[in-house]
């Protein structure tokens, strides 16, 4: 079969993946395809920013049997673009399964039987730091640049407001406040400034994300029972 784009989906969506494991992965591509596999189109989710891990985080606490435990913004591999969902029971699955380690891939068990983690010693945020997160999808441009002094640029106050909103959100939500009570309360703690977008129609403000459209797999009736764990 014709090696398939490492970067596209199942759904047609970006791949976004860290340098490390984004190279990791277009290698077990090109081996899967060599076996008449064709692991991108099994892939569910791979990068997540830490609105739509939030959003995952408020689909499970509503209910939703298809949120696996997700772990709070910040502390996923997801987050971090060390990690790949794959359709569990898909051909893709088997064989990352079977061959995936060889590549540093690492399945995460029946706790999470979507998710691979690449691993290689690395630290876990060593990818999301200023001069290094080029790879992130919606980084501003003052936040991922190094002059060549290697000093990097001043970000603007909007961001800076923005950034402290968002970590406040996710400090709300670990503490236990539902999204809808941590997204008022950062908001006012860390408002709008004169030029900030808003997100969603209308006059009305709403920083919440819009929850991530949810890819129903084929669970195996051993989950239902599963512990809680911080790899989703």
């Amino acid at each position: 079969m014709t090696t398939p784009n490492p970067a596209i989906d199942s759904l047609g969506k970006p791949i976004v993946l860290n340098p490390p494991t984004m190279k990791a992965w277009k290698r077990a591509v090109n081996a899967a395809a060599k076996d008449g596999v064709n692991l991108p189109n099994s892939v569910t989710s791979s990068y997540r920013s830490p609105e739509q891990q939030a959003a995952l985080v408020a689909a499970a606490q509503a209910g939703d049997p298809n949120a696996i435990t997700p772990a709070a913004p910040g502390n996923s591999p997801h987050g971090q673009g060390w990690a790949v969902d794959i359709q569990f029971g898909s051909k893709a699955s088997e064989w990352m399964r079977e061959k995936g380690k060889k590549y540093g891939f690492q399945w995460q068990g029946e706790d999470d039987p979507v998710h691979f983690d690449f691993i290689n010693g690395e630290d876990n945020d060593k990818w999301l730091r200023k001069g290094k997160n080029k790879w992130l999808p919606d980084i501003p441009p003052e936040e991922s640049k190094v002059s060549s002094s290697g000093s990097t640029k001043t970000p603007s106050a909007s961001t800076l407001q923005s950034s402290k909103r968002f970590e406040e959100f996710n400090d709300l939500i670990e503490r236990g406040y539902s999204p809808e009570e941590a997204d008022k309360l950062s908001l006012e703690k860390f408002p709008l400034q004169i030029g900030d977008r808003e997100s969603g129609g209308g006059g009305g403000v709403n920083t919440m994300p819009t929850p991530p459209k949810v890819v129903y797999i084929p669970v195996p009736t051993y989950q239902k029972n599963r512990r809680k764990n911080q790899w989703g």
